[in-house]
């Protein structure tokens, strides 16, 4: 009996309240005046944010809404956005208990959103999503995500779950392929996969850290979603996943663990654009390129490369180039960077989002020049850990 092959077959999106990176600036220069911070300290964060191209910012959370503007100002979010807010009563500083008291309701929310709209664009019956996967790093809760969308999905009660929490923005690449693994198994009829990020629940004025300073000027809110199933219009070839050698402290994540933490905490190294640089043209990641493009009779695939900044993506250009890929290989990677920020897991699977729907689009229209028939993708998080795929359109 041949065996079943896995397809991306429909994904989707949901964002929250979009603020103007110009006024995210101002408010965030607000708070630490409040706070009696140093000037330094508000110069460093406004660089950081400028530095990073970013033209909104996301968030669940209404204080970073200018003076002028209510949410009954933003319908198209209302049912993704907090209607509480809980950093004005607390001088923009809430407790740890207070940010994940609000993490469950709007984990629902977001990613309810995301998973209706994968599973509309692919167009199938609900009722044969077979297996969930999911991963969020913003927060905890039980029961969690995947039993919220088996009741608001109306999904089977008998979908076999999982929660792939606190990994980090790897992880929804790591969904997509447990997702694949499970239909080529022949034990799944489809396959959602959902990620969720809310990183301005964890927005700490207080902290004045580097390490701090630098995830609040790039990470922001979102969820993204993608159904799997054995028929589709691009056929998840191979896919696979590896660890960056010697840079385990390059990127890490952490609750609350010293005295007076009130957030989460990461660790970003503004060298691990050069790590993955290294990694691709002289050390294993080179066999990773060559394993998703080794003919070079062809034209390269399309690229869906995690943007996780700037720097990370620059780091990749060149050894992307070197192997074969054209200078705006990383366009989609950079553009979703610059209208919506990092959002962790959800982020790959929006650039996968943001192309799938432009190629179709194209194909209605009749205006594609796309020469490539296939797509790679690849996400990193920490560890340094890699996730890779290669897609396949089928006719």
């Amino acid at each position: 009996m041949n065996q079943k092959e896995a397809h991306i077959a429909g994904t989707g999106t949901a964002f929250p309240y979009p603020i103007p990176a110009e006024h995210y600036r101002e408010m965030d220069e607000k708070m630490r005046r409040i706070h009696g911070q140093p000037e330094s300290i508000i110069l460093t964060l406004k660089g950081l944010s400028q530095k990073t191209g970013i033209r909104f910012h996301h968030t669940v959370c209404p204080h970073w809404l200018p003076e002028d503007k209510s949410p009954a100002d933003f319908p198209e979010v209302q049912d993704v956005v907090l209607q509480e807010d809980i950093f004005t009563p607390y001088n923009y500083a809430p407790p740890f208990w207070k940010r994940l008291s609000v993490f469950k309701e709007m984990l629902g929310k977001l990613g309810i959103k995301a998973a209706r709209n994968a599973i509309a664009d692919w167009g199938g019956d609900p009722k044969d999503i077979t297996h969930i996967f999911t991963t969020s790093t913003s927060g905890w809760s039980e029961p969690g995500l995947p039993s919220m969308l088996i009741r608001a999905l109306d999904l089977r009660y008998d979908c076999q779950k999982a929660e792939l929490n606190f990994n980090g923005c790897f992880c929804g690449a790591t969904c997509l392929r447990l997702a694949r693994d499970a239909i080529r198994a022949g034990d799944a009829k489809a396959v959602l996969a959902v990620a969720v990020e809310m990183p301005t629940l964890h927005y700490n004025i207080t902290l004045t850290e580097m390490d701090d300073l630098v995830p609040h000027a790039i990470f922001r809110d979102g969820a993204a979603a993608v159904v799997l199933a054995p028929e589709g219009k691009w056929k998840y070839k191979k896919t696979g996943m590896s660890i960056v050698p010697d840079t385990t402290e390059r990127m890490t994540f952490n609750p609350p663990i010293r005295p007076g933490d009130d957030s989460y905490r990461m660790h970003l190294d503004k060298d691990v654009g050069v790590a993955l640089d290294i990694y691709f043209r002289e050390g294993p990641g080179a066999e990773i390129l060559k394993n998703v493009y080794d003919d070079k009779s062809k034209p390269s695939p399309e690229l869906g490369v995690h943007p996780g900044g700037v720097k990370i993506l620059e780091g990749m250009k060149r050894p992307l180039m070197e192997h074969g890929w054209p200078e705006n290989g990383l366009d989609d990677s950079f553009e979703t960077l610059f209208s919506y920020g990092n959002l962790g897991a959800a982020a790959m699977l929006a650039v996968l989002d943001r192309k799938l729907k432009a190629f179709k689009e194209e194909e209605l229209a009749g205006t594609s020049t796309r020469e490539s028939k296939e797509l790679v993708t690849m996400a990193f998080g920490p560890g340094v850990t890699v996730e890779w795929g290669l897609l396949e359109e089928v006719a």
